[in-house]
């Protein structure tokens, strides 16, 4: 492979299974099954957001106004008919997205985006020969001249938790323990401050890194699980990892990158029980996999 610009996304997936990067990104297989409904809300979501803030709006009245409005434009092409069995599954679906947006954005204009100083950005260091790509939602600069950078994703799973009780980055590399898509969210994160602190021309010590769980808590308040939603956002802060294990993370990008230039698809004997048990499980490529095959067979 070259020596240019390598998205995160391809080193979030070879975290998760070296194999799996090879059938997603080196062979660029298509799975046949719909797995991405996940992702799907997420551009929705993010969309929202970055088109509400594309128009300025001057409160967070007018912005939810017209983040719903945007939501009712594009919510056909975000979603499928074959994921819902039924309207009222599709309606609920919608209203949470909707509630999801308009909680946010009454709860946390004043604080993340009237001081947003960039959005829909990316930002990038050089890993391994390469620049390492990673896409920021939202950059805000606080009065006191901090950095925040702000991911939105629909939930939080596969988010790692804010403060760090151990070395993951350590363990991946060692072999010790296989953190599936966990350490791709720590190695994000060090991506995400490394590279502002170097657009801004500040320390590291002056950017944190959150990613926002937009609606993380899901609730009815009617019974009908159709009107009356209400949805709470949670933030998590992930900057400790960086603060702690900065050398490590670091380390680890490296060695991953390195392992990606080289088409290196080799997957530690020690990981296979963990695989087995999360990865593979919900991986849309389980029933062509090769190693999970050979897992599989007992002699």
């Amino acid at each position: 492979m070259s020596a240019e610009m390598l998205e995160f996304d391809q080193i979030e997936t070879y975290l998760a299974c070296p194999q799996k990067w090879e059938y997603t990104h080196a062979l660029e297989i298509r799975p046949e099954e719909n797995t991405q409904s996940f992702d799907r809300r997420r551009k929705l979501l993010r969309i929202a957001l970055l088109t509400t803030l594309n128009s300025e709006e001057g409160s967070s009245e007018a912005a939810v106004q017209t983040a719903m409005s945007v939501v009712d434009r594009h919510w056909d092409r975000f979603t499928d008919d074959g994921l819902y069995l039924s309207d009222r599954q599709e309606e609920f679906d919608k209203s949470v997205t909707k509630q999801a947006l308009q909680t946010y954005l009454e709860n946390y204009w004043d604080d993340h985006l009237s001081s947003a100083v960039k959005h829909g950005t990316a930002t990038a260091i050089q890993v391994a020969g390469r620049t390492v790509k990673t896409g920021v939602d939202l950059l805000s600069r606080q009065n006191n001249g901090h950095f925040v950078v702000y991911d939105y994703v629909p939930t939080l799973r596969g988010i790692t938790f804010s403060h760090p009780q151990e070395n993951k980055a350590d363990q991946y590399l060692t072999q010790e323990e296989y953190s599936g898509g966990y350490i791709s969210s720590i190695l994000r994160a060090e991506l995400a401050i490394r590279g502002v602190s170097e657009d801004q021309d500040v320390d590291t010590t002056d950017v944190s890194y959150v990613v926002v769980g937009l609606h993380e808590s899901v609730t009815t308040t009617d019974g009908s699980g159709i009107d009356g939603v209400a949805v709470e956002p949670e933030l998590r802060d992930l900057t400790e990892w960086h603060s702690e294990h900065s050398e490590s993370n670091h380390e680890l990008l490296e060695a991953t990158v390195s392992n990606i230039t080289q088409a290196d698809t080799t997957i530690p004997e020690s990981w296979r029980s963990g695989l087995l048990e999360s990865t593979c499980r919900y991986c849309e490529y389980k029933d062509m996999c090769k190693p999970r095959f050979n897992w599989g067979v007992e002699f």
